[in-house]
């Protein structure tokens, strides 16, 4: 195994895996002609060179099933962590699969904290194939050492719907500061029969916090939890996460609308409360009165400025909530005129989602093309190219654009009338100009802004080609990115 050691990390353990994979019968060799080589292996779980045991054990991994034989010494490279101590070990007994879960299990029973630790991270590679160890996890959760505690909960999160017969230990366990949060990413993994526990537990303020995140994470399939959570948002300690944990459930918190849009009156509450609303969902229009209430109102500081921007988050909650909430469009129209760019950018998708008739969004989104802001132009594109290549007048106005004195402006309309007519020659020819790397700085616009045409750039591959071989380092690396963005990466 000498030899070895004297290779690069990568180049060894491929050699190992092709070597071990071609004895293992992995190319159709005799299974047969494994035994040897895995005796070999086994021998060297023992060598006093550390690295010599590390490869093999990975050579063991990678004959998985068929290398059983190699259970026994594996397992004592996890007691014995001074003498015979492989890091590797773990990921071999896992690769072995089923037939190595009693061996873990009895090594549950070690009194050294470490080889429980490396059994349960056996277990833990192996997933749901670990099933039968899960009472010995869920026993493990009451382990004297947290870092093996917390190893069990991640364990019992890899296995799964499989690991349900923990559901009560981990529950146990979502108080505690250090292991709590673990104990929760656990529960979220077994999804519908883990939500009983946590609407329990979120009526304690230590096991609150732990169990909103585990909801949080099994979304829509918690709904059962909603009366819970619409509950917790009265309390000003707890509406943050339940609101957070509301919207991952989409239209089947719907009864929590009443309670978020009466937060919409507390300021310190507003941005979180229209941000659920509009996950709900289209279900949510009854909320539209009040968040259109918040887009006509501006809140002031002392000073007579915005004192936050509270309109923003109620326009994309409007947006959210879809054609329901047509009844936005005038205050949508007027917020495209607004000074903060994001509340323009916001209006205008909103605009776009609510359905506004084509004759009205068409000319404010046409109007934002000419706006200085460059976000705002490439939101307002995308908005656009949504509509479709059936808006020939979008179309028309656009080419008026390719005249504009903006070089920006100029690139911004073509980009978006080449995502929507993709053989549009005035937009394509728009962009050839502009890629001349003598004018440094627009080549570099126009290097930029080709990134987002996608397979729709097609016409301009030539030139990018040419560009990806100039001499200058910067412009052949704008320019290979622009190729990728539309031919996709070298080799696929």
């Amino acid at each position: 195994m000498e030899p070895f050691t004297r290779l690069g990390g990568t180049a060894a353990w491929l050699f190992i895996a092709c070597a071990a994979g071609f004895a293992g019968g992995v190319w159709g060799s005799d299974e047969k002609a494994a035994e040897p080589a895995l005796a070999g292996h086994i021998r060297n779980l023992e060598h006093p060179n550390a690295r010599t045991r590390e490869e093999a054990a990975a050579a063991i991994a990678a004959l998985g099933p068929q290398a059983g034989d190699a259970i026994p010494a594996l397992i004592r490279s996890l007691k014995e962590k001074i003498r015979l101590q492989n890091k590797e070990a773990p990921a071999a007994l896992a690769a072995i699969g089923p037939a190595a879960v009693p061996a873990l299990k009895a090594a549950l029973a070690c009194g050294d904290p470490y080889p429980r630790y490396e059994a349960i991270s056996a277990l833990r590679f192996m997933g749901p194939a670990a099933k039968d160890a899960v009472p010995e996890l869920a026993a493990a959760l009451k382990d004297e050492n947290r870092f093996v505690v917390i190893n069990a909960c991640l364990a019992l999160h890899d296995i799964g719907a499989a690991a349900g017969e923990a559901i009560p230990a981990l529950a146990d366990k979502l108080g505690d500061r250090v292991v709590g949060k673990h104990a929760a990413y656990a529960l979220s993994a077994m999804a519908e029969p883990a939500v009983p526990a946590l609407r329990k537990a979120l009526k304690g303020n230590e096991t609150f916090p732990a169990a909103v995140f585990a909801l949080q994470r099994i979304g829509a399939r918690a709904k059962e939890a909603v009366p819970e959570l619409v509950q917790a948002l009265d309390d000003d300690r707890r509406f943050q996460k339940a609101a957070e944990a509301l919207g991952t459930m989409g239209p089947a918190a719907l009864p929590a609308v009443p309670a978020l849009v009466k937060r919409l009156e507390d300021a310190a509450h507003r941005p979180q409360a229209a941000a659920t609303l509009g996950r709900i969902g289209p279900k949510a229009e009854g909320a539209v009165p009040a968040l259109l209430k918040i887009v006509r109102s501006e809140t002031v500081d002392r000073r007579g400025k915005p004192a936050r921007d509270w309109c923003t988050p109620a326009i994309e909650a409007i947006g959210r909530i879809g054609p329901n909430a047509k009844a936005a469009e005038p205050l949508l129209l007027e917020a495209l005129k607004d000074p903060a760019f994001r509340r323009r950018d916001a209006a205008a998708a909103a605009l776009a989602a609510i359905g506004a008739r084509p004759d009205v969004l068409l000319p404010a989104l046409l109007a934002c093309m000419k706006d200085p802001d460059r976000d705002l132009r490439a939101a307002v594109g995308d908005e656009l190219v949504k509509l479709g290549a059936e808006h020939k007048a979008a179309g028309a106005e656009l080419r008026k654009l390719l005249a504009h004195q903006d070089a920006a402006i100029r690139l911004d309309a073509a980009c978006a009338l080449l995502r929507m007519f993709r053989s549009d020659k005035d937009a394509a020819g728009a962009f050839l100009a502009a890629l001349d790397p003598r004018d440094r700085k627009l080549c570099d616009l126009a290097l930029s802004i080709a990134r987002r045409l996608g397979p729709s750039g097609a016409p301009l591959v030539p030139s990018l080609r040419g560009l990806a071989a100039h001499e200058d380092p910067g412009i052949q690396a704008r320019a290979k990115a622009a190729l990728n963005a539309i031919e996709g990466p070298p080799g696929r």
